[in-house]
């Protein structure tokens, strides 16, 4: 390995970063499993995991995306410390909901979404705009947790912010769709 070239050398630095970013997102996703999983049975000694906990250099001092949005700061694709940024189509989302007030269901973000794509000039098929739509949902819900299906008198679920809930985990009044 001694015999690289400058930019052999950059290339395989760039590679084993690349590399320990998702080891240490890795690591921490597994943390946090096991401290899900000790909250659910009542653990409270210290375990291994406990000792050796692991902190990406990227996510020290950066907020989290549900504390920027009960802050109501608008940022461009904000960083979670771990993970992937929210593209363009969960920001999207996320305003929405804020900017409604109200759970929404997917025929209506796709009514906005429709909107701002014909606002944008964006060239997006019905096929792919829903298709983005879902995918953002499905991350949101299901992989971040900032969002969550609510009953909807209706086909479906509607969606609401995570923190929209009272300590009961029940949606609020205030956010509720109109048309209940």
């Amino acid at each position: 390995m001694t015999h690289l070239s400058k930019q052999e050398a950059r290339s395989l630095i760039k590679k084993y970063e690349s590399e320990l970013k998702k080891l240490i997102y890795q690591a921490n996703k597994v943390r946090e499993t096991i401290f899900e999983l000790k909250e659910q049975v009542g653990l409270t000694e210290s375990t291994l995991a406990d000792e050796y906990l692991i902190f990406s250099e990227a996510a020290k001092g950066k907020s989290s995306v549900v504390d920027l949005l009960k802050s109501n700061i608008e940022v461009d694709l904000p960083e979670t410390g771990t993970g992937y940024r929210l593209s363009k189509w969960d920001l999207f989302i996320l305003n929405s909901l804020r900017a409604t007030n109200m759970t929404l269901v997917n025929s209506d973000l796709f009514k906005l979404a429709n909107q701002q794509v014909k606002d944008e000039g964006l060239e997006l098929s019905e096929v792919q705009l829903r298709g983005k739509l879902n995918r953002s949902i499905h991350k949101l819900t299901h992989r971040r947790g900032l969002l969550l299906k609510v009953p909807y008198e209706g086909k479906g679920y509607a969606y609401a912010l995570s923190t929209w809930l009272d300590e009961d985990g029940k949606l609020k009044k205030e956010y509720e769709r109109d048309d209940f």
